[in-house]
């Protein structure tokens, strides 16, 4: 999966050719690692950056501004894919953060097993500065008014998780333009927010919020008009390769 994604970046890369900030709406982190894999990989331009926007469940935040792993329930939100108490691939980065040291990032993690809380080496962090990485956290109620902005300014819908990047992505630019003046559109990275679902995977959410009709894609328009296709198996994990073996 990290793989496939990594192919977003790369034709970002290629199509804009100059230094670019991506905003990922982020979570468990597999979408901006991807990133950090285009850019290992030679697919980006150089000091390509990466920024994390989070909701209110901020622990990616936190591990990547503190520099602290730390156990916490998890609270709901109208972006329910990023409402992780621990970024699961989390583990990538810091591996590349340590050099590559497993057994650093084994104990660290066997601490945070056992206490609920570790702090990341220093030099990890500041790795991660390097690698072109940063976050921020949206909360819910700036969540919703950006759904709702946007509809108003644009007519277009976004679902709840590109709305939490969107916010952000503002929020940095406007950061850019206070610290450099109106030279910031010159000096400052192209932005590129990636849009993580269709406003249609959350049509409850986002119509409550804009009081329109959240309308399938086209290609999906007849979805609940089909008939179902589906085979029944034995239950055994033979069947199942068999199955897929014999459709390949």
């Amino acid at each position: 999966r990290i793989v496939a994604q990594s192919v977003y970046f790369a034709m970002a890369g290629a199509a804009l050719q100059r230094k670019l900030r991506f905003v990922v709406p982020s979570g468990n982190m597999g979408d901006a690692f991807a990133g950090f894999v285009a850019k290992q990989s030679g697919l980006l331009p150089h000091g390509a950056e990466f920024h994390c926007a989070v909701n209110e469940n901020d622990a990616l935040a936190r591990l990547l501004n503190i520099g602290v792993m730390e156990r916490q329930s998890a609270v709901a939100t109208p972006s329910p894919a990023m409402d992780i108490s621990v970024p699961s691939n989390f583990e990538r980065l810091l591996y590349e953060g340590t050099g590559r040291d497993s057994a650093a990032v084994a104990s660290l993690y066997e601490r945070f097993a056992k206490t609920g809380k570790a702090e990341l080496p220093k030099a990890a962090l500041t790795a991660f500065q390097q690698f072109g990485f940063t976050a921020s956290q949206v909360t819910n109620a700036q969540t919703l008014a950006e759904i709702e902005a946007v509809y108003k300014e644009t007519g277009r819908l976004l679902c709840p998780h590109t709305a939490v990047g969107t916010f952000a992505a503002k929020h940095l630019q406007a950061d850019d333009t206070a610290k450099e003046g109106t030279s910031a559109s010159e000096s400052a990275p192209a932005t590129v927010i990636l849009s993580t679902a269709h406003a249609a995977k959350f049509p409850e959410t986002v119509s409550d919020v804009t009081g329109a009709e959240v309308p399938l894609p086209a290609r999906c328009s007849d979805t609940l008009d089909r008939d179902e296709v589906y085979e029944r198996l034995p239950a055994s994990a033979q069947a199942v390769a068999d199955t897929i073996r014999a459709g390949i």
